[in-house]
């Protein structure tokens, strides 16, 4: 429709017509025309839209007003700029910790045989807990999306490494609210086996367990520095496997060292071979049947000195949930995670350097996916072109200067994580151990907010409140530089923005917090006692 006919129309039906774009598409109409971009300033339910994808928000499903739901985005994000914390509450938790999980303002913890949980209170709705003193089989880890009301359990079988047998594994596929077998899956148990070899026997070293949506990955390890990984994908509605990277003779590289779910068709898979690489794969979640990935991507990291090794690498970010959580007026998108990297390189032969050097990465988990999205497409033009199903498509081999200067910050890590769930959406948070001081880096500036970059106080009105600190704000969009070329083969530059917020937070918690963890609304501080019993400080937003 030509703008002259757009603008024609009573300003309602053009708002209802705009109302059905989304954020780019909003801005680009505005950009078109002094008229357009009035009605999309003053609309609420336009401006509605586009401070949802500002803050990488998914919409929520309420009958809320516009006005009070952009109130609310821009308090939320004031508080988070200041840490200002609305709502404190203790949660005490008596069992020992095996595993634990946060997601969706849920956190899960297991001793081993039972499961604890804890829906956390926010600044507008209290909490509640619900306790399985046993589940009837021993549990060694497990992953949660509360939003399916759905946990998947790794059983712990108890059983001594053998190097003459396989190892027998069940994944229990079950729902939060019953712990009996989710109704929407077709198995209730997932079941594969661990294969014995001359040097790890039949073990399993680390196992780590990831949903999205439909999908459950599960990345293993035997051994610890020269491990063995292998990364296994079922469609957990259906019970199909559809990827097992030691079945299809796709087996992951000898140096692979960690891995994370992007989506429910890719995923990233750190290895620390020369210097350091990230792989980007695509699969099919939908596959009837064991299909090979597709590697779309390569992204070098810097380059290091030959005296040097890069000889771990983890990644982490926020949990895939499948749709809005219950528990948080506000959802992060997918694509609005940050996924953070760690890397301990050893240094040696080097009598004016460290023996050792922890550097932390950050880079947007949209980055990779956008290549996936270009894979994609190259895939369907190949398909349409040579009408064959299955023509391999070329990946991508980027060096770290192609790729890494405008998407990433590369920095020296500021204090060591005990505990996961340190990073959710665009935000990563730190505390330095033995202290009750929160640092939290958000890697998302919107642009339309104006925050002062000078320390100030702020009071919370909620009488349940933690008493008012000062806070310490510091943009950062100066490149960091300088890397050490004792480490690296040169220097380089990383100018990915970000901003920072400290503030120290008066509770009694003797020694300070042991850890940290960080969701939609909420950072939890965890203390523990001297028998190892658990208490969450949690502050909401």
């Amino acid at each position: 429709m030509p703008i002259m006919l757009l603008v024609a129309l009573p300003q309602e039906i053009v708002i209802h017509i705009l109302s059905n774009l989304d954020y780019s598409s909003l801005l680009c109409c505005g950009s078109t025309c002094r008229l357009l971009y009035e009605i999309c300033k003053d609309s609420l339910e336009l401006q509605y839209i586009i401070e949802l994808a500002i803050d990488g928000f998914k919409k929520p499903i309420t009958n809320a007003p516009h006005s009070e739901l952009v109130s609310r985005l821009h308090n939320l994000r004031r508080s988070w700029a200041e840490l200002d914390c609305k709502q404190f509450k203790k949660i005490e938790l008596k069992n020992q910790c095996r595993a634990y999980e946060l997601v969706a303002g849920l956190f899960a913890m297991s001793d081993g045989h039972g499961l604890s949980l804890a829906w956390l209170p926010s600044s507008t709705m209290p909490g509640r807990s619900l306790e399985y003193p046993s589940l009837g089989f021993l549990v060694r880890d497990f992953a949660i999306d509360p939003t399916q009301d759905l946990i998947v359990i790794l059983e712990d079988d108890h059983n001594p490494v053998v190097f003459a047998d396989n190892r027998h594994v069940r994944l229990h596929i079950r729902t939060i609210s019953t712990i009996e077998f989710h109704p929407a899956a077709s198995h209730g148990i997932l079941e594969f086996d661990i294969p014995s070899d001359e040097t790890f026997g039949n073990s399993i070293s680390t196992a780590l367990i990831e949903i999205a949506v439909d999908i459950v990955a599960m990345y293993i390890t035997k051994g610890f520095l020269s491990a063995r990984s292998r990364v296994l994908i079922w469609n957990w509605r259906n019970g199909i496997l559809v990827y097992d990277s030691d079945v299809i003779g796709d087996a992951l590289p000898p140096t692979a060292h960690h891995f994370s779910l992007l989506s429910r068709d890719s995923f990233l898979l750190t290895v620390t071979y020369s210097g350091g690489t990230l792989q980007l794969h695509t699969f099919s979640p939908t596959s009837p049947t064991l299909s090979p990935t597709s590697l779309c991507g390569t992204f070098h990291l810097p380059p290091i000195q030959p005296h040097s090794n890069l000889f771990q690498m983890t990644v982490h970010t926020g949990p895939i949930s499948a749709s809005h959580a219950a528990q948080c007026t506000f959802s992060n998108t997918p694509e609005a995670h940050v996924l953070v990297l760690t890397l301990f390189y050893s240094i040696a032969h080097r009598d004016d350097a460290p023996h050792s050097a922890t550097y932390t990465l950050f880079v947007h988990k949209r980055t990779f996916l956008e290549y996936v999205t270009r894979f994609r497409r190259q895939q369907e033009v190949s398909l349409v072109h040579d009408g064959v199903e299955g023509t391999r498509t070329p990946s991508v081999d980027l060096d770290w200067e192609s790729w890494a200067e405008q998407s990433t910050r590369f920095i020296p890590t500021l204090s060591p994580r005990p505990w996961l769930r340190y990073v959710h959406g665009a935000r990563v948070i730190f505390n330095y151990q033995n202290q009750q001081t929160f640092k939290v880096l958000n890697f998302n500036i919107p642009s339309s907010t104006s925050i002062s970059s000078t320390s100030t106080s702020s009071t919370s009105t909620s009488s349940t409140s933690i008493p008012a600190q000062h806070f310490d704000f510091e943009p950062h969009e100066e490149p960091t530089t300088g890397y050490p070329t004792y480490l690296f083969q040169k220097d380089f530059v990383t100018r990915l923005p970000y901003y920072s917020t400290t503030r120290r937070v008066e509770v009694e918690a003797e020694g300070g917090f042991y850890a940290c963890m960080i969701d939609e609304e909420r950072v939890i501080g965890i203390t523990m006692s001297d028998t190892d019993d658990m208490t969450l400080n949690v502050c909401a937003f």
